[in-house]
């Protein structure tokens, strides 16, 4: 899984593809990167038999960790032949106690992109929406991006806090299974989500964000349970 935060979408569709050259969101966009969880670096990841207990992010080196039955898996050629961290859609989940360095919180913008894999079953909504990344506190004060199962099609949604209840913006054009590139655009008036080249779609809300924790798989319902990702 690669995550970002404030990155180019440049080049990044054909890297989804399995071609193009290598995208290094560090070199393209300098200081205006903030964080990037990156699954072809392994020497950032931390892991034993093949299961993740610690993942560094490559500009600020804001580590998220997981023990036991929480783990994922880091495999070298899932993610169409490249290196992923592969999360089974049952218990695991990466978290770290507060926000990176530098990530706005309260009602300050961000971007946030994920290249994954998303392997859940439209039919499965025991834990619905499934996250792919989030970060401040509850729904009521937290940035999403996340899986919906929406009327039998996998769907990308970006939800927003604002400090009473979370308010998603939801693509329905694409169906969000296999891979796909999602973005989510928290503004100080809106929050939009974007999936691969389908148009905007933005709902409006003030956006309240807490700094609580960051992370990576889980689902609304439970902190242990995620869909299974891969590729960011």
């Amino acid at each position: 899984m690669r995550l970002s935060l404030d990155l180019s979408l440049t080049s990044i569709l054909n890297l989804n593809k399995g071609g193009g050259a290598p995208y290094d969101p560090i070199a393209a966009l300098g200081a205006n990167l903030l964080c990037w969880w990156d699954a072809d670096h392994a020497d950032l990841i931390t892991r034993a038999g093949g299961f993740v207990s610690s993942w560094a992010d490559r500009v600020t080196g804001f580590a998220l960790t997981a023990a036991g039955a929480m783990q994922p898996q880091y495999l070298p050629t899932a993610f169409n032949g490249r290196p992923s961290v592969v999360f089974d859609g049952v218990d695991d989940v990466l978290t770290g106690s507060g926000l990176p360095p530098g990530v706005p919180s309260g009602s300050n913008p961000v971007r946030m992109f994920a290249l994954i894999d998303q392997q859940a079953l439209a039919t499965d909504t025991t834990q619905n929406p499934r996250l792919a990344f989030a970060y401040g506190g509850n729904v009521a004060n937290s940035r999403r991006l996340q899986r919906l199962a929406n009327t039998g099609v996998n769907r990308g949604e970006a939800s927003q806090g604002n400090g009473t209840s979370g308010v998603s913006a939801l693509n329905r054009d694409v169906d969000l299974t296999g891979r796909h590139v999602m973005q989510a655009i928290i503004a100080a008036d809106s929050v939009s989500v974007i999936v691969d080249n389908a148009p905007v779609v933005t709902t409006a809300v003030v956006p309240a964000t807490n700094t609580d924790r960051t992370r990576i798989g889980g689902s609304t319902a439970s902190p242990t349970r995620c869909s299974r990702c891969s590729g960011w």
